[in-house]
C-alpha cells in the first residue's frame, strides 16, 4: 500500500513526543467515518491528559493531543480526544494513542473496497505498524451522510470495510455506532443494518447510539456542540469499556 495515498498537515504545529511502547496499559483507538468523528464539534480541548497522544498518519510520528485532531479532516473538535481523557481517567489505560482517519462529508461508498478513502485505512494500518503500534479498537462512526441508501448497499459495502481491516491483519474488536441523524429523524433502516453487523464471534461489537442524541446536543442540528461532544465520548466509553460488550440486536 502507497503510504504516499495519504496526504494532509503532518502536525508541524504540534508538539511531537515519543510513541509509547505497547503494553497491557496501552490503547490505540482507529477512528474513521465522516464528519462527527472528524472535528466537527464546536469546542476545542486544546490539551489532553499527558497519556493521551496524536499518532499521526502523515508522517508517523506521534504528538500531544489537541484538538483538533490530525489524521482527521475538518478542523475544530474531536469527541475522540476527550474519550482519550476519559480512558485514562477512569482508570482503565495509561497510555491511549488517538489515530483519526474519517473525512468530513464521506458516504460509505467512499470507505468501501472501491472507494476513494479505503486506501487510507490500510495505509494508516501500515503507518502505525511502522512505529511499532497496533490498533487495540477500531471504531466506525458514520452513517449520517446514508440515510436514504439502500439498506443492501450500505451493508455490503461497511461489510466491505470490515474485510479490509481484517485483510490487512488487524483482529481488534471493531465498534459499529448507530449514527444515521443530520438535520433529519434518525433511519431506522441504516441504523437496522448497523445494528445487525454486531457479531461477537467475529470481534464486531456494538457502538455507542448515538441517533439519541438530539438538537439540543448539536449546534448546526447535525454536528455535536461541544457539551454534545462530551456525551458522545461518555457514550463511546462505555461502549468500548462494557463487559460484556453491549449487543443492541437482543434488545
Amino acid at each position: 500500500m502507497r503510504i504516499s495515498h495519504l496526504n494532509g498537515p503532518a502536525g508541524n504545529d504540534r508538539v511531537r513526543v515519543k510513541c509509547p511502547v505497547v503494553e497491557p496499559g496501552t490503547a490505540v483507538l482507529l477512528i474513521l467515518g465522516q464528519s462527527n468523528a472528524a472535528n466537527t464539534l464546536n469546542r476545542r480541548l486544546t490539551k489532553a491528559h499527558a497519556g493521551v497522544v496524536n499518532f499521526s498518519i502523515y508522517d508517523g510520528h506521534c504528538y500531544e493531543a489537541r484538538d483538533p485532531l490530525v489524521g482527521a479532516t475538518c478542523t475544530n473538535g474531536n469527541f475522540a480526544t476527550l474519550l482519550g481523557n476519559r480512558l485514562i481517567e477512569e482508570g482503565f489505560y495509561t497510555q491511549v494513542v488517538l489515530t483519526p482517519i474519517a473525512v468530513c462529508g464521506t458516504v460509505i461508498a467512499q470507505w468501501a473496497p472501491e472507494g476513494e478513502h479505503n486506501p487510507r485505512i490500510t495505509a494508516a494500518i501500515l503507518r502505525l505498524r511502522e512505529a511499532g503500534l497496533e490498533p487495540t479498537h477500531v471504531l466506525w462512526h458514520q452513517g449520517e451522510g446514508d440515510c436514504l441508501t439502500p439498506p443492501d448497499t450500505y451493508r455490503h459495502a461497511l461489510q466491505g470495510v470490515v474485510r479490509t481491516i481484517r485483510h490487512a491483519g488487524v483482529d481488534a474488536p471493531m465498534f459499529v455506532a448507530q449514527a444515521t441523524v443530520c438535520d433529519s429523524d434518525p433511519s431506522e433502516a441504516i441504523r437496522a443494518v448497523q445494528r445487525s453487523m454486531v457479531d461477537h464471534g467475529a470481534g464486531i461489537f456494538a457502538g455507542p447510539d448515538t441517533d439519541q442524541l438530539g438538537a439540543e446536543w448539536r449546534h448546526d442540528r447535525c454536528h455535536f456542540s461541544g457539551e454534545g461532544g462530551k456525551r458522545v465520548a461518555e457514550l463511546w466509553l462505555a461502549a468500548l469499556t462494557a463487559d460484556p460488550p453491549v449487543d443492541h440486536r437482543t434488545g
